[in-house]
């Protein structure tokens, strides 16, 4: 039987070198080296670099998907609902810095990175809109919200909201122009401590009930 504990310790290390070397620039003998184990561990747990990399990934969606389950089997109002879920939403890169600048610097590469690990990263983005409408769906009764139509033109314009707070906190690190390039944890701490995380929350929840209560 594969041990877990060691699973978890090929990933924690990984992750680390990957922030320090960029996925493009860390091996998996740079990872066993790293660890001071044979490769062939490695690939006990993972066939690839490209699955130790969606690991991480499936993660992160994994998580997501059980916090938004737990805020829907609250019994909150609507209001407290889309403010537990904003709060969740952007919360992530000052609650898990280090996957949150993994992904950062994937998307900054994703040109350069094999067709299975694009998809996963685009498909989790797409993510966010299928929580979104569980909410709303969870509540249309309420809303008076009977036409799919607009339900899912809602959750579109709250994904958006939720894009803006992204692009405006971290997009000056996005530059595509370098054909490989890597984003430092101190890039991402400094960005994040100009960030009102409580204030970005309530304007935000303001907006959108102001949107769909109107």
């Amino acid at each position: 039987m594969k041990n877990s504990k060691k699973r978890e310790e090929i990933i924690s290390t990984g992750k680390k070198l990957i922030i320090e070397k960029g996925f493009l620039n860390t091996s998996v003998e740079d990872i066993t080296k790293k660890m001071g184990i044979a490769k062939g561990s490695f690939y006990t747990y993972f066939k690839s670099k490209d699955e130790f990399i969606l690991a991480i990934i499936s993660e992160k969606i994994f998580q997501r998907r059980h916090k938004v389950n737990e805020i829907l089997e609250k019994e909150l109002s609507f209001e407290e609902t889309i403010k537990e879920f904003l709060a969740q939403s952007l919360s992530f890169p000052l609650i898990d810095t280090e996957s949150f600048l993994i992904i950062m610097n994937l998307f900054k590469n994703i040109n350069l990175l094999s067709e299975n690990v694009k998809i996963s990263i685009l498909d989790n983005t797409k993510l966010g809109n299928h929580d979104i409408l569980k909410i709303l769906n969870k509540y249309k009764d309420k809303l008076d919200l009977s036409d799919e139509n607009d339900i899912d033109k809602y959750a579109y314009l709250i994904k958006a909201f939720i894009n803006s707070f992204y692009e405006n906190s971290f997009n000056p690190l996005m530059n595509f122009e370098k054909k490989e390039s890597h984003i430092t944890i101190s890039e991402i701490e400094d960005c994040i401590n100009k960030i009102n995380l409580e204030k970005e929350i309530n304007f935000m929840t303001k907006a959108v009930i102001k949107l769909i209560l109107k």
